[in-house]
């Protein structure tokens, strides 16, 4: 992994505590620059997030108002990039499950952790506008050029939001279980994601077991198939006194107020729709209104015996999926 700031990576012990707003939504619903390295210096982590830093590396870099910190996968100079977006109380850190065989075909794979996610300063106001800019401000500071970009669930939107509004950034793609539709998460959850009080009382409260009865019990189909390494990061991230703030901006400002994805029709590159059928947080079905909003002939790939993260839950297959759509098969 090439990173502007190293750590050390330590096991994080399972049992971190994680967020129960996450579960509260689901069950409802049931290159290097020394810049980067100024910017990290002027305003250092939080005692907490330096701890997890440590743990678990990665880089950091200035994008817009937001101190981005991601996760960077082979050679900066390979010949392509992947752009890879976590969902809604991830991190970046989920593309080490499926960056191997990227890496080994020639990509290089940079994963950001959303701002107010991970490791990542959040933004002054969380709209996907500002999302969008945020994204073409961390490919600008790394250099990225063209890529491929691919997201998971929430990550999914931003992802589809960008390829619309920077055609000329996005070479190509990839959806995993993408969110982009507010009947995908219901009426309940929105409300739930709309209250003040329920936002702030979800994110105080921590208590493991809800993470794990989330996670095992609503994300994956098989719970022995979960990266638990990942998913502690997450957890732990989450429960800092920054990842508690920056995941009710991200509920109120995207998951209470967003519309609907209105402009799938201007996303000029070719794309892959990949979604597990036993998807319980957003279910299968809903691949019918992408495909009929995308430009025709976008591809639909379905997982079997697969939950709601495929690149976590069938990270080979996922992966194999996905290379064959970017090296030009089918």
């Amino acid at each position: 992994m090439q990173n502007i700031l190293r750590g050390s990576r330590k096991r994080t012990k399972r049992g971190t505590l994680a967020l129960i707003f996450a579960w509260g939504l689901a069950a409802a619903a049931a290159g290097q620059a020394p810049a980067a390295e100024e910017a990290a210096e002027a305003r250092p982590l939080d005692e907490e997030r330096s701890r997890l830093f440590e743990e678990r590396g990665g880089a950091f870099v200035q994008a817009g108002p937001a101190l981005t910190h991601y996760f960077d996968f082979g050679d900066p100079a390979a010949r392509s990039t992947l752009v890879f977006l976590h969902g809604f109380c991830g991190t970046g850190l989920e593309a080490a499950a499926i960056a191997a065989p990227f890496v080994e075909a020639g990509y290089r794979v940079v994963a950001p952790d959303w701002p107010g996610a991970g490791l990542s300063e959040a933004l002054p106001a969380c709209t996907m506008a500002n999302l969008v800019a945020w994204l073409d401000a961390f490919g600008g500071e790394l250099g990225l050029g063209r890529f491929a970009l691919a997201g998971h669930s929430l990550g999914g939107f931003l992802a589809a939001a960008y390829a619309a509004d920077h055609p000329d950034s996005v070479e190509a793609l990839v959806l995993l279980d993408p969110a982009g539709f507010k009947e995908e998460f219901g009426d309940r959850v929105r409300a739930l994601a709309s209250s003040r009080f329920f936002v702030d009382a979800a994110a105080f409260l921590y208590i493991p077991w809800y993470y794990e009865l989330f996670q095992y019990g609503s994300v994956f189909e098989d719970r022995e198939r979960a990266p638990e390494e990942i998913l502690a990061f997450a957890a732990a991230s989450l429960a800092t006194r920054a990842g508690r703030e920056g995941v009710k901006t991200i509920a109120g400002g995207i998951i209470a107020r967003e519309p609907d994805l209105d402009d799938l029709a201007a996303v000029e590159a070719p794309v892959l729709l990949v979604w597990g059928k036993e998807d319980r947080v957003l279910p299968y079905q809903h691949w019918t209104k992408f495909i009929a909003a995308l430009p025709a002939g976008a591809l639909l790939r379905s997982l079997e015996d697969c939950g709601h993260a495929p690149h976590l839950e069938k990270p080979a297959e996922t992966a194999e999926i996905m290379l064959d759509f970017l090296l030009g098969g089918s």
